[in-house]
């Protein structure tokens, strides 16, 4: 599918919004693409470290991830997005905890059962 975007910046957005709408839709495959077209850009434009766009984009290429029964990378995905989310929205903001709690379910899927627990 062709994506017509006139500004630059925001491309991450509309592959990241691609990659959850193909994932709602059962197609993982296409929506992994998409999540990680959207992290690549999101990395040119973005100081990695430091950017919540960049934790949100981690967290869910992570879910989908997950959903691909590919739970090593889901994990590193996962708890990278977490922690940058952590650092610059703290741990009880919504969009964190929901982060944290998905990526307490991948390590759960993982057997990491006591580490699931812990978060």
């Amino acid at each position: 599918m062709k994506v017509a975007i006139h500004n630059f910046q925001e491309f991450p957005k509309t592959m990241l919004l691609m990659g959850l709408l193909y994932r709602v839709c059962g197609n993982y495959n296409e929506s992994k693409y998409y999540l990680e077209k959207s992290l690549q850009q999101n990395k040119k434009l973005n100081n990695f470290e430091n950017n919540i766009e960049i934790g949100i984009n981690l967290h869910e290429l992570g879910k989908t991830y997950s959903f691909l029964y590919e739970n090593e990378k889901a994990k590193e995905m996962c708890k990278n997005g977490c922690e940058i989310l952590e650092k610059k929205l703290g741990k009880n903001h919504p969009i964190t905890c929901r982060a944290l709690n998905n990526f307490a379910v991948v390590l759960y899927k993982k057997g990491e059962y006591k580490e699931s627990k812990q978060l």
